[in-house]
């Protein structure tokens, strides 16, 4: 009898199963391990994707993911015509740093990062010193709670911001939509995403399904700290391919349409504007309850 062997992707590395039964799988050599009393951080190559960065065998960041860097900056930060910006950046994800840098209009960028560890990772391994050595770039070695809090006191640094981009669920707890808004200017933005699970009878957003506490889209769809909420679309090869950004204003500006014209890996203003386009079947019931103005890609 011929003996039968298991197929490769068995020894594959996998990632921590959810509610919904569905998990990332990657053909994956180990480079590099830290152990920090707050997180296990592992540091992956993969021959296609490049570096794949997992927390608490969570992954964080794919090297080869443009799609979602570029959608989740490029965006709020080229709807609205800005001669400054300053930015809150949640995460300490150097990739989406770097996109942030890209612009000369980009005056200061706070990275806030609890975990030394990730930022000396990000460092070393990933080539992104130069971006986290940028003259423009502070970092907080904190929470996100406690650089929320500097900004409510008026720590020095922590002026109102323009642009917040909460960008790392897997080193942050989920924050009050209160607290955010306190955080921006009048004409202000933050910024978050979701995946989009396609089911028979009902889709769902990730983090609903999975998470103990209530995401950042629901609550600030329960609460007025944003008058408007807008989304957009993107796809990605990861998970379940649809990914879900939105953008948290306290005015009613619409960010569908491109104000400079830029072109990055997969960002163009062309994507920008068709990314306000949403399915069919995109969930309409959170947008639709903090819309004070009607705009492309929210009223279903």
């Amino acid at each position: 009898m011929t003996e039968i062997k298991p197929e490769p992707y068995q020894d594959w590395w996998r990632e921590a199963g959810s509610e919904i039964g569905l998990t990332n799988a990657f053909a994956l050599q180990k480079a590099h391990e830290v152990k920090t009393p707050a997180h296990k951080l592992e540091l992956y190559s993969h021959h296609l994707f490049g570096w794949v960065l997992v927390v608490d065998d969570r992954l964080y960041s794919i090297e080869h993911d443009p799609g979602y860097r570029e959608m989740l900056v490029h965006i709020p930060l080229l709807g609205r015509k800005r001669d400054a910006c300053r930015v809150l950046m949640l995460g300490g994800a150097g990739a989406i740093l770097r996109e942030i840098l890209r612009h000369e209009f980009v005056t200061e960028v706070v990275v806030v990062e609890s975990e030394p560890a990730l930022l000396e990772i990000e460092r070393d391994w990933l080539g992104h010193g130069e971006a986290l050595l940028d003259a423009r770039v502070k970092l907080f070695f904190h929470t996100a709670e406690a650089a929320l809090t500097a900004v409510a006191i008026g720590a020095p640094g922590f002026a109102l911001f323009d642009l917040i981009v909460h960008c790392s669920p897997a080193t942050q707890r989920a924050l009050s939509p209160q607290s955010l808004a306190a955080c921006l200017t009048d004409s202000g933005v933050c910024v978050d995403s979701d995946w989009l699970v396609l089911g028979v009878k009902q889709n769902f957003w990730l983090r609903e399904m999975t998470g103990s506490r209530k995401s950042l889209l629901r609550s600030a769809s329960e609460n007025a700290s944003f008058q408007t909420i807008q989304s957009y679309c993107g796809l990605s090869p990861w998970m379940t391919g649809y990914r879900g950004f939105f953008l948290y204003t306290k005015d009613s500006h619409s960010y569908a349409e491109p104000c400079a014209d830029y072109t990055g890996t997969h960002y163009n203003a062309d994507l920008h504007r068709a990314s306000f386009l949403l399915p069919t079947f995109w969930p309409a019931q959170y947008a639709t309850n903090k819309l004070r103005g009607k705009f492309g890609g929210i009223s279903q």
